[in-house]
């Protein structure tokens, strides 16, 4: 082609540029026929050179077309491509932004079968450093293609996205990257800024471009991400006060949160932060959490996760820490079955600095339990039954010394005539009585801001809601308030709180950041003074350390209620505790049983604490012959919360003496009574519901017998029976399960006292006039409402207790005085098991076998028993010791080793061996080893053929 020729197709090339604009499908029509008479050599470059003619023009499009021609050109004659060439065209044209992604994937193909591996992957980056360099991410899947390129140059994945993103970010090229893209780089993004200040100022600077994404979602998104990534690498310890001010509202609240909290100092100076009591009202708001481990948690001070040299080192570093935490170990002493804690307290006690500081504690709660407030009584008696259950009197024998516990009748009296919170309320406020889920109140001023659930917030005043005045709950991180003009949200950082406005924008809330105003917080005082109806002088409501005190004029505590920001509301309490300062504009429940409140006397009190003994249903159903002034529910409940307190303390006033031999002062109320030589101790929580639910069968007796069973009453069902381990039909068991030598007096104590508590009761005497009857619906549907029921039958009484929806089954007690069953057939039900009756028992018995015990020593076992019940029922030698012994293969791996019983008893339990009789059938068994006289063990050993014929008579029935 002449140089006329080339010079006439540029001027016309050139024409065809300039109506681009006006014009493009001429333009595009126009440059196709000239390159139609060009050889195949020519036609990329000519198509390239139309590119950047294009490009020049800002007719991006057209330039992106031409650019896509000249690849075809190549594709259509790949022998004449030349991979150096194209390099350099791809350097050239994809900063320019018209390389079509399908354009640059095909030469990433192609660099990927013609170069070698590890070139091809060196020229593709060099691509995207150029592209990266005008800050341009050329298309969306560069991600994949690098991974690709480095699976064949051998090259990790993670390195090559790490390698990725770290160019992203500091060519600055990462804010204008797309949706996929900053979806690509996640993990990378997590691993490069981890702990590394220098990626994670750069991923601040990567604040996406809002102009770079055209769909608004997608651009949305991308903030979200970015976002996300900036909590991720705890970048905000980098953010500044200016960056808040940016771009605060475009956070979603939980990820503000966040970043405040890292930001920390930044926003809460070192001279800013308050601390204190009104920054404790609201200590619920704060980011993060986690929970405690190691010296921090202390209920794994008794285990072998914390040595007790640290935490003697920790004792003497941080004194008051220890102490608090200290009270928190103390209250935790038996909760876990497979902890020894006496012996952590005897490990504990050779470190002086816990001594002297369990020392000090004893003698605080010692002076507390002489308290004439409640609560004070209550919170310290309960600390000291708990280091007398665990042996501390052998470590400090001056523990009893002085020990004289207040009488928590009396403390009643005095808390019930001064003033309880149950008597006031905001009538303004109606939780409901179906109330669920938590509330959170801030109070500023006269400006109460509640927020239920976790959605609405609502603002009261003194004398009512704000009508039409709501917002959104946007995070739990926040406390939202109302100042009187607007909404605030406050986030606690570094003890202090830092203060956002608050508004809706469409479905979402929105917090802006003003340094001005950042300072900001409710003003709720953290005490106040409120006079209770019928009260000469006002009490002292009182906010410290997580609980909110009611002071008496003179210094009595009637009250103390925790309190937090958030709290959980339930049918039992539907309504919350309200911060301190709200009490002066709360108002009487029920005036007139106020007034019997102020003039109580003892003897009420006393039958107040007696019918809460057996728990809140049977109070309730008690009532109203304590204080029938009382007609309004949620002071009755009130008052029964009061006197179930009082009742609590009186029961562990009556454990706490006789744990330490302490003399009685005066008899202890009839519930709780025992014979002296059969003392319940941590069962003696058991004897007043176990008690109350026979005392409502003597009183259905009364009623003349019908000539079929019918329903006579219901009544509510007693609390479950706390502390007690030994149950119905299973007292033989207990018995037996206590002469073996391998419990310890750690193991065997309470089920001594578990089957002291039964023997000190009707249903534990032995006679044979009780059974427990398991029923089922006869329709399969459930029946939890029957439970309560009283029944009379011909021959004695049935009471509907628990019911099981597990496997639709209620518990159904029968009485019958002499002792003579029918079988029962009542509307509605069928027999779902085999009635347990009420087996070996009775108060000499017990008495007998502790004596016994005493003098003779744990029993040694005889493998020859297990052989007998073996050879008479045909069972394994393994089920037949677990039924004689007791143990089962779960023994070994949560309670005791298997070094700890004989190796003629071991041999029963092969490694993995398994057991073929039901656990249920084995119970039903071994209850009749025991003989009738407790004597016959040492003499002749277990009942071997009662129980062998036990055993044949239930092996098919539903047990």
């Amino acid at each position: 082609m002449s140089d006329t020729q080339l010079a006439e197709r540029d001027t016309r090339l050139a024409e065809l540029v300039e109506m681009a604009a006006d014009e493009p499908r001429k333009a595009r029509a126009g440059v196709t026929r000239l390159a139609r008479p060009l050889p195949a050599e020519k036609l990329a470059p000519f198509f390239e050179r139309a590119c950047r003619r294009f490009a020049a023009a800002a007719a991006n499009e057209l330039a992106t077309w031409a650019f896509t021609q000249a690849r075809k050109a190549d594709k259509n004659h790949p022998s004449l491509v030349d991979m150096d060439r194209l390099h350099q065209v791809f350097l050239e044209f994809t900063p320019m932004g018209v390389v079509a992604p399908t354009a640059l994937r095909n030469h990433v193909a192609l660099m990927g079968e013609r170069l070698a591996p590890e070139e091809a992957y060196r020229r593709y980056n060099e691509i995207l450093d150029a592209a990266f360099a005008v800050g341009l991410v050329p298309y969306a899947r560069i991600y994949p293609d690098a991974r690709k390129l480095a699976r064949a140059a051998k090259i990790k994945k993670a390195r090559a996205e790490d390698d990725l993103t770290a160019r992203l970010l500091r060519t600055g090229a990462l804010r204008y990257a797309s949706h996929a893209v900053w979806n690509a780089a996640h993990d990378s993004l997590a691993r490069l800024t981890e702990g590394d200040e220098e990626f994670q100022r750069l991923l601040i600077a990567a604040a996406p471009d809002t102009d770079a994404e055209d769909d608004p979602h997608l651009a949305e998104e991308i903030q979200r991400m970015w976002l996300d990534a900036l909590v991720r690498a705890q970048a905000g310890v980098h953010l500044t006060e200016e960056w808040f001010v940016e771009y605060a509202g475009r956070c979603r609240p939980s990820v503000l949160a966040r970043l405040t909290g890292q930001a920390g100092v930044r926003l809460v100076p070192d001279g800013r932060a308050e601390t204190g009591p009104a920054a404790d009202l609201l200590s619920d708001a704060r980011p993060g959490g986690g929970r405690a481990h190691g010296l921090q948690d202390p209920s794994l001070w008794a285990t072998s996760i914390v040595d007790t040299a640290d935490l003697a080192a920790f004792a003497e570093r941080d004194p008051a820490e220890f102490a608090r935490l200290l009270d928190a170990f103390v209250v935790d002493l038996g909760h876990y079955a497979n902890i020894d804690y006496s012996a952590a307290l005897h490990r504990m006690w050779q470190e002086p600095a816990i001594r002297n500081a369990l020392r000090e504690k004893a003698a605080a709660w010692k002076a507390e339990a002489a308290s004439p407030s409640l609560p004070v009584v209550s919170r310290a008696v309960h600390r000291l039954l708990r280091l007398a259950d665990h042996d501390y009197a052998e470590l400090d024998p001056a523990f009893t010394d002085g020990l004289q516990p207040a009488d928590p009748v009396d403390a009643l009296r005095t808390a019930l005539r001064r003033g309880i919170p149950e008597e006031l309320h905001f009538p303004h406020a109606t939780w409901g009585p179906r109330a669920r889920g938590t509330v959170e109140l801030v109070q500023h001023g006269d400006y109460l801001t509640a927020v239920v659930g976790r959605h609405w917030a609502r603002v009261y005043t003194p004398d009512g809601q704000i009508p039409d005045l709501r917002m959104v709950k946007g995070s739990e991180d926040f406390v939202l308030w109302y100042d009187g003009e607007e909404f605030l949200d406050s986030l606690r950082v570094r003890g202090s709180l830092v203060t956002f406005h608050a508004r809706i924008d469409g479905p979402r809330l929105v917090l802006t950041f003003d340094p001005a105003t950042r300072n900001r917080r409710p003003d709720g005082p953290t005490e106040s003074e409120v006079t209770f109806p019928g009260a000469d002088e006002p009490s002292r409501v009182v906010f410290r350390d997580g609980v909110i005190s009611v002071i008496a004029p003179g210094g009595t505590v009637t009250a103390r209620l925790p309190y937090q920001l958030r709290q959980k509301l339930t049918p039992e309490r539907p309504a919350p505790v309200y911060p301190p300062g709200w009490w002066p504009h709360l108002r009487p429940v029920d005036p007139d049983g106020s007034a019997a409140l102020r003039d109580l006397d003892r003897e009420r009190a006393e039958r107040l604490v007696e019918a809460a003994l057996a728990g809140r249903g049977p109070a309730r159903d008690a009532w109203p012959k304590p204080v029938p002034e009382i007609s309004e529910p949620a002071l009755r409940d009130g008052v029964i919360g009061h006197a179930r307190d009082a009742a609590q303390c009186v029961l562990n006033i009556v454990r706490l003496r006789e744990r330490l031999g302490l003399p009685q002062p005066a008899q202890p109320p009839t519930p709780l009574r025992t014979r002296p030589d059969l003392p319940a101790g941590g069962a003696l929580a058991a004897l007043p519901a176990l008690r109350w639910v026979e005392g409502v069968v003597r009183d259905a007796m009364e009623i003349p017998a019908p000539s079929e069973p019918r329903p006579v009453r219901v009544v509510p069902l007693p609390d479950p029976l706390p502390g007690l381990s030994v149950s119905f039909g299973a007292t033989g068991v207990a018995a037996l399960d206590t002469v073996w030598p391998w419990k310890t007096e750690r193991t065997r104590r309470p089920v001594l006292e578990g089957l002291n508590a039964w023997a000190n009761t009707m249903r534990g005497d032995g006679s044979g006039r009780w059974r427990l009857l398991r029923l089922t619906p006869e329709d399969g549907m459930h029946r939890e409402d029957a439970s309560g029921e009283v029944w009379r039958t011909p021959r004695g009484v049935l009471f509907f207790g628990h019911y099981s929806r597990h496997d639709k089954m209620m518990g159904v007690w029968e009485y019958a005085p002499d002792g003579v069953f029918d079988p029962v057939e009542l509307p509605g039900w069928r027999e779902l098991r085999t009635p347990v009756p009420q087996g070996w028992g009775g108060a000499d018995r017990v008495s007998a076998l502790r004596r016994l015990l005493g003098e003779r020593g744990p029993l040694h076992p005889d493998p020859a028993w297990v052989h007998e019940l073996a050879e008479r029922t045909g069972m394994r030698t393994t089920d037949a010791a677990m039924i004689v012994f007791g143990i089962r293969y779960y023994t070994f791996t949560h309670y005791l080793p298997r070094e700890a019983f004989p190796a003629e008893i071991l041999a029963f339990y092969p490694e993995g061996g398994r057991h073929e009789v039901p656990y249920s059938l084995q119970d039903a068994v071994t209850e009749c080893l025991m003989p009738d006289d407790p004597a016959d063990l040492w003499g002749h050993g277990p009942d071997i053929a009662r129980a062998a014929a036990r055993y044949l008579e239930l092996r098919d029935a539903p047990v």
